[in-house]
């Protein structure tokens, strides 16, 4: 995260997509400042806990 930081005009988007543990897959918007501040002060056991979070969002993807 430090590199998105520190050339945050480089990206349009930067997600990172889980399945979670309820099957239904979910994303972090790396480049949201609010999202970098909660991962970087996690001191959660599970990653699992970020992707069920109020910063997580669901993710759909495309059948076809």
């Amino acid at each position: 995260m430090v590199y998105l930081k520190d050339y945050p005009d480089e990206f349009v988007q930067v997600l990172s997509v889980s399945k979670v543990p309820s099957r239904i897959y979910r994303f972090l918007d790396l480049l949201g400042k609010e999202t970098q501040t909660a991962i970087e002060q996690f001191e959660g056991d599970h990653v699992d806990e970020l992707y069920n979070g109020a910063h997580s969002h669901p993710y759909q993807i495309a059948q076809v």
